[in-house]
């Protein structure tokens, strides 16, 4: 019996074959395109944050894929992670891919770039892929309010509008080891590792209760004199500030205030000999001086010190209704 092709009403063998070759073609043809825009044909690496932070070199000159939070300010645009801390580990510094311009400034050099033209790092090519989720991204990563309520401007992530998370793909290169710690990585001052952004998805942002720049305050100050506790130990700032400040915020009817300041205040609140606060909807402002840090213990065996705290409390001015 002989057994020619197996025919489908309303199909031609030679046909069928014709279109699945036609589509392989199609595939291929679009694969190609998109490894010669500078992005592979594979799909990229999935590595979570805390492994990438652990071990860079692993993955340095790969396509990967992340997930983590964004954090913008002055001389920063990295990526972090909660949980993910590792004392003296650089941060992964962000850019993006294609033409778009670093959201911050940073030192050092000049970091414009040439509209149509895609960055190139390493001799790689990356474009950017600018779909609903992309031009989302960047905005919200923008969008801040220009001034503090007292009119002062706005420093690190303090007056942004959004929290922003979101899973990012692209090229990530790790700093080049250096035994004796140097700075020869990427982003400000050679900080970091770097990921340079062709696509984005998952974006959450979450509101921050920075108000609008259409809100105007009016602002009173307050000053006064305060003692450190008797025996607190001044050799490091950091948690002698943050107490020192808990305990004037309670003194000073702000109480329901601290648990906030614990867990928004600078890590390195202290260091500089100041300890400055503002709360997330920028309408309560303490800033208090530390006295500067001694070996000798005092004379009378006190470690008691004056200290000058302002606070400040600026409330919205309400639009007249008439």
């Amino acid at each position: 019996m002989s057994h020619g092709p197996t025919l489908v009403a309303g199909r031609h063998p030679e046909i069928t074959l014709a279109r699945k070759f036609l589509l392989s073609c199609v595939v291929l043809l679009a694969a190609t395109a998109w490894a010669h825009a500078g992005v592979p044909a594979t799909p990229p690496t999935v590595v979570s944050f805390c492994d990438l932070l652990a071990n860079p070199q692993a993955f340095d000159g790969q396509w990967i894929q992340v997930h983590g939070h964004i954090s913008l300010a002055l001389e920063d645009f990295t990526l972090w992670e909660p949980g993910c801390e590792k004392p003296l580990a650089r941060s992964i510094w962000l850019e993006y891919g294609g033409d778009e311009e670093t959201p911050t400034k940073f030192c050092c050099g000049d970091h414009s770039r040439p509209k149509g033209k895609d960055v190139s790092v390493r001799g790689q090519t990356i474009p950017l892929v600018r779909d609903a989720q992309m031009e989302e991204f960047i905005q919200k990563v923008r969008d801040r309010r220009s001034r503090q309520a007292n009119g002062q401007p706005c420093e690190g992530s303090l007056c942004n509008f959004y929290h922003l998370s979101a899973t990012l793909a692209g090229l990530f290169l790790a700093a080049p080891e250096d035994p004796k710690g140097g700075s020869k990585g990427y982003g400000h001052l050679g900080c970091c590792h770097l990921l340079v952004i062709y696509r984005v998805s998952e974006v959450v942002a979450e509101r921050t209760p920075v108000p609008l720049d259409s809100v105007s305050f009016t602002c009173t100050t307050q000053t006064w004199q305060a003692e450190m506790p008797e025996g607190a130990e001044l050799r490091d700032p950091r948690v002698t500030g943050r107490r020192f400040l808990a305990q004037q915020m309670r003194k000073h009817g702000d109480g329901d205030l601290v648990e906030i300041m614990q867990n928004t205040i600078s890590k390195d609140a202290g260091l500089n000999g100041k300890v400055d606060w503002t709360s997330p909807d920028l309408q309560t402002i303490y800033s208090a001086s530390l006295p500067k840090r001694s070996s000798r213990p005092p004379k009378d065996g006190h470690r008691n010190a004056t200290m000058t705290v302002t606070r400040q409390h600026c409330v919205p001015i309400l639009e007249n209704s008439n």
